[in-house]
């Protein structure tokens, strides 16, 4: 993969910097933290910007215990709708989402 962002940068560099965001645990299963490593650096070489986060001692099956999720989805609905209150505009679309979902 590193390997192919090198030759795309030009392209997809301007498209793409500041909107990849890694989260991985250090203690990680199937040990994804090392290449995270290494997209990170070669991100980094490039001039890039991208987030990496390393949970510390959290696998690849416990790295959303703590509230992680929920704080994964409020970044993300902050940037999709940022004209609204984070934990407002949040809190709607949970209780509207549960409406809607079959059981």
């Amino acid at each position: 993969m590193t390997s192919r962002i090198s030759c795309v940068r030009t392209k997809l560099g301007p498209l793409l910097n500041g909107k990849i965001h890694f989260t991985v645990g250090t203690a990680d299963t199937f040990h994804l933290d090392a290449p995270a490593r290494l997209l990170e650096q070669t991100i980094q070489d490039l001039g890039g910007k991208a987030t990496f986060t390393y949970v510390e001692g959290r696998s690849h099956f416990d790295l959303y215990q703590g509230g992680l999720s929920g704080r994964i989805a409020k970044e993300m609905y902050a940037v999709a709708r940022p004209t609204r209150s984070s934990a407002e505009g949040w809190h709607k679309h949970l209780v509207s989402s549960k409406a809607e979902v079959p059981i």
